[in-house]
């Protein structure tokens, strides 16, 4: 008896491999068409927790007593990188500083053994904020003096 429902040498239709392939071209244009946005969109993510990342660095290097002041300089004037341990460490492509907190020139320093946080020489009291942008959106890092660092 030969069951007609599932008869497998029946195979795809034309009509019915046309719509698969013109679905599948529809998504890839829709996927090429935003790839620029999604790269701007995750350049600004990735460049946040870049800076999250070294402040954490610095922070490991205090500890480690690997340098007597580790610090972590900012400047607005110079708003596509910035220096970490002594080393410049660039922005990504379309990001840059828009805001330092509490001032434009920002230097954030760990002294071992604890360490202790200072944020422009205090260490009490303040918190500092970075802000980038890629012209869509904005990204904001805080620390504060106890070491905690956040993204927002």
């Amino acid at each position: 008896m030969k069951n007609t429902k599932y008869d497998i040498q029946k195979g795809l239709t034309f009509v019915e491999l046309m719509v698969t392939i013109s679905i599948i071209f529809v998504t890839s244009l829709i996927v090429a068409a935003s790839y620029p946005s999604i790269q701007k969109e995750l350049a600004i993510y990735r460049t946040a927790h870049k800076i999250a990342q070294d402040l954490r660095r610095a922070q490991t290097a205090a500890m480690s007593a690997s340098c007597s002041s580790c610090q972590i300089i900012f400047d607005i004037n110079q708003k596509t990188f910035y220096q970490v341990l002594g080393e410049l460490v660039n922005l990504e492509k379309g990001v840059e500083f828009t805001s330092l907190f509490p001032t434009s020139h920002l230097t954030i320093s760990f002294s071992p053994p604890n360490p202790t946080t200072f944020i422009n020489d205090a260490t009490s009291g303040s918190e500092a904020e970075i802000t980038i942008t890629n012209g869509i959106r904005s990204k904001t890092v805080k620390i504060n003096n106890a070491g905690r660092i956040q993204i927002e």
